[in-house]
């Protein structure tokens, strides 16, 4: 019969491997409400200020992760309405240019 640690783990890290750390060997540790392995994880130094842990190959948990994909679609929208007012701008000039044409 197999003996009950009490531990609840939830490690990728415990049956698989996490970039270049093998599996298993996992050292867990409570912060406050959240566990995680310190193993294969580590606390998110990202904007959400340690809220969260993410795995040691990723560059930040889910939060992080979403907030710097929606700065990058405001860059590109910005970038896009940028360029489509410099070609609206344009054709504005030219079809309120009325003196030049004039003469």
């Amino acid at each position: 019969m197999p003996r009950n640690s009490g531990t609840v783990h939830h490690c990728p890290g415990r049956n698989g491997w996490v970039g270049n750390i093998s599996p298993g060997n996992c050292h867990k540790i409570t912060t406050g409400v959240r566990t995680h392995c310190t193993t294969h994880s580590k606390i998110c130094e990202g904007p959400c200020d340690g809220k969260w842990a993410h795995l040691k190959n990723q560059p930040g948990c889910l939060q992080c992760k979403s907030k710097w994909d929606a700065n990058e679609r405001n860059k590109q929208a910005a970038i896009a309405k940028a360029k489509e007012d410099a070609k609206k701008k344009g054709k504005d000039d030219w079809f309120h240019e009325t003196k030049g044409r004039k003469k």
